[in-house]
């Protein structure tokens, strides 16, 4: 079977499609091949007359119109998650008919993206899968591989927003380390787990301690940015700590002015009482006086009932009134005894009224 087409030119530059097809992920190569080359029969490609291409084993005659496909492909492991599968044998010695232009196709790799990108921007790393594919050949023509979009030469949209990312995936031919870097970063290495508690501020460490609290004593002092332990960011851990044991601090603090308050309020109360107690003090003094006099006043009239040769039962009674007015806080009636007292002077002036009207007889 003949699998060269004889149209084919130097190869100086690839174009851009999509297919607006399924996205055809993990589909098998042959799978892929026979679909473009349906499409491609359906739409009159086969003209009146052979291809002159065979699908890459050279097993059958292909009708795609386009060397390769771009598809999402993860079946085998792949550092990118897409596939680039050749739908024809022999892809830079024949013409296929995807450009709309006879001249371009003859000198073009066609490159069909499985799916619909109107709409959506195509996976970074498929472009770079690209890039790593091809750069081998842009080296070949010194740096001189051209890429396009297939609206370049057609009034299409194809191939959607693939062609606004054409810029990146020429910077990926000529920058591959740049876009290694962004796209497949070295793994970190595995953190050493020493079993510290390592206090960072300002991006440096600041202390490194085995006891937690140590650490947590260090964060809090310091207002330090982040504590790690084993690799692990424990800051959201000792934040939520902090917030707690301040919360507490507060609630103490609100405790200790409530005592102080009600120590204060203690004190005026203790004042008042002082004074009351001075009050009560003066009170007592007054009474006690008043009551001294009382007796000084009993003692004057019994001196009085001596001299007059008194009544010995009423002496008795004054007797009684003072021992009462010494051991009492109160003294029983004044007004009783003051009335008595007079009752007896009147007594001792009728005896000696009466007594002078019996000497006139």
């Amino acid at each position: 079977m003949t699998c060269r087409d004889g149209h084919a030119t130097a190869k100086t530059s690839i174009v851009m499609h999509h297919a607006v097809s399924d996205d055809m992920v993990n589909w098998s190569d042959y799978r892929v091949q026979k679909w473009f080359s349906d499409v491609g029969r359906n739409r009159g490609y086969a003209g009146v007359a052979h291809s002159y291409h065979c699908d890459p084993s050279g097993s059958w005659e292909s009708f795609a119109q386009a060397q390769y496909c771009l598809h999402r492909y993860t079946n085998d492991g792949n550092k990118y998650g897409w596939r680039l599968t050749q739908l024809i044998k022999d892809p830079f010695q024949n013409a296929c008919w995807h450009a709309s232009n006879w001249t371009i196709n003859k000198s073009s790799i066609g490159i069909e993206t499985a799916g619909n990108f109107v709409s959506k921007r195509l996976d970074e790393k498929a472009l770079m899968l690209i890039a790593d594919t091809f750069r081998y050949w842009d080296k070949n023509l010194n740096g001189g591989l051209q890429i396009y979009g297939h609206r370049q030469f057609a009034a299409t949209a194809c191939p959607g927003l693939i062609f606004e990312q054409i810029p990146a995936l020429i910077d990926m031919f000529n920058n591959p380390d740049k876009w290694n870097k962004k796209l497949f970063p070295a793994p970190s290495p595995p953190p050493v787990n020493d079993n510290l508690y390592k206090v960072r501020k300002g991006g440096k460490q600041i202390g490194a301690y085995k006891i937690r609290d140590n650490a947590f004593d260090k964060w809090y002092t310091e207002k330090a940015s982040q504590v790690l332990y084993n690799g692990k960011d424990l800051t959201s851990v000792f934040r939520a700590e902090m917030n707690v044991l301040e919360k507490k601090i507060d609630e103490l603090e609100g405790k200790v002015n409530e005592k102080e308050t009600a120590v204060e309020k203690c004190i005026i109360d203790k004042g008042k009482l002082s004074e009351k107690a001075d009050e009560l003090s003066g009170q007592v003094d007054d009474l006690n006086k008043a009551n001294q006099k009382r007796i000084d006043n009993i003692n004057e009239m019994k001196g009085v009932f001596n001299y007059l040769g008194t009544d010995v039962e009423f002496v008795e009674y004054l007797e009684d009134y003072k021992t009462k007015c010494e051991s009492e806080a109160h003294p029983p009636d004044v007004d009783g005894i003051v009335k008595r007292f007079l009752d007896w002077l009147l007594s001792l002036f009728k005896k000696d009224t009466d007594s002078g009207a019996d000497s006139s007889e």
